[in-house]
């Protein structure tokens, strides 16, 4: 479904070149949930945001679907992130004086669906992630994996193809990071979008089925079907995913 074949971005610092990405290739399966990890610099959310069509390759081609995205002219590539992608951020990004269903409704906005469906379609996200009953509140008054999952409902709201989340549990202690884990494995196999996470959790990776490991802008492992999923696996926390 998503390839990225001789994939480099570099950038400029003074008289030196540096490589964010540096001839990568990757391949990624339609309903896959592959977990991107590495150290800092390593270019894994750069790889992300590519994939996303939110940062230009300088060299190399992605094909999404048999679409060479970065040929796309920019408004077709802006129509075409906002009805195949959903993004999901470390830092929430909610807009403090919306209401949760307000946030989530946000995207719709922009992707040409009418109106009168607006709140209709967010209200059902809403009560897919748990969230009926807080749907009229704002961010501050909401726990952090709340707020996440206001994001993930964001993420969803026009049922993309593709759902990237970047350290989607970064700012969650381990209990709640679980249990959104937990909830974006449940969507992707009920919704069958394609998840691509970035993640320095070791733990919260091995829920995916597949892990790449980067450094220095390349892949340098790819572990697929990191770990059995489900039954006695599942933590507490994760099997208390829609009960916080």
């Amino acid at each position: 479904m998503i390839t990225l074949k001789n994939v480099s971005k570099t950038y400029e610092m003074g008289d030196t070149q540096v490589y964010a990405l540096n001839d990568l290739n990757i391949h990624i399966d339609e309903d896959e949930f592959l977990a991107l990890m590495g150290p800092s610099g390593s270019g894994k959310s750069t790889a992300l945001y590519i994939i996303g069509a939110l940062l230009t390759p300088t060299m190399g081609e992605v094909t999404i679907n048999g679409t060479s995205i970065y040929e796309m002219s920019q408004r077709a590539r802006a129509r075409f992130r906002r009805e195949n992608v959903g993004f999901i951020f470390q830092s929430f990004e909610l807009v403090p004086y919306l209401t949760a269903i307000e946030n989530v409704m946000l995207p719709l906005y922009l992707s040409g669906v009418p109106r009168t469906k607006h709140f209709d379609m967010a209200e059902a996200v809403i009560q897919e992630v748990g969230l009926a009953e807080r749907a009229f509140h704002k961010p501050s008054e909401l726990s952090g994996g709340e707020q996440q999952r206001v994001c993930i409902a964001r993420g969803i709201v026009n049922y993309p193809s593709i759902l990237l989340a970047d350290e989607p549990t970064g700012n969650l202690d381990q209990e709640t990071g679980c249990q959104i884990i937990h909830l974006l494995q449940t969507l992707s196999k009920s919704n069958g979008f394609t998840l691509i996470m970035v993640t320095h959790d070791s733990n919260i990776a091995c829920r995916a089925s597949r892990i790449l490991r980067m450094t220095d802008g390349k892949v340098v492992d790819d572990q697929p079907k990191a770990i059995i999923k489900g039954g006695d696996n599942d933590s507490q926390a994760e099997k208390e995913a829609f009960k916080e």
